[in-house]
């Protein structure tokens, strides 16, 4: 059984959906960014952590693609081969640089910073 570490709201939603759709049986366990329980886990303290066994794999873009690819029978993951794997890596940086970077801006205007 997978362990995901993370707090509630934060990029652990991602690994939880990921294991959702895989049909995988998972514990989730809520630690707070930062905290010692984050840093027992992960030298920079960040979460989300996937804990599978004696693995621990941190960034929950690096999560999905673990599962898919460890789950590859679910077709969730980049089609075989170097080509496969270079257009799922295109497609997630993409979508962290280009995409989620200019989100993030807005809601960090809209939401946290003062007017």
């Amino acid at each position: 059984m997978y362990k995901a570490v993370g707090s509630r709201g934060s990029r652990v939603s991602r690994v939880l959906w990921m294991l959702e759709e895989l049909g995988q049986p998972y514990e989730f366990v809520e630690v707070k960014l930062r905290s010692p329980e984050a840093y027992a886990l992960n030298p920079s303290g960040k979460v989300p952590i996937l804990i599978d066994g004696d693995l621990k794999v941190t960034d929950s873009a690096a999560i999905c693609v673990y599962l898919a690819e460890k789950h590859a029978d679910k077709g969730m993951g980049a089609n075989p081969g170097l080509a496969g794997r270079a257009e799922m890596d295109s497609w997630m940086h993409f979508a962290q640089s280009e995409f989620e970077a200019p989100l993030w801006n807005k809601l960090r205007h809209r939401f946290i910073l003062p007017k």
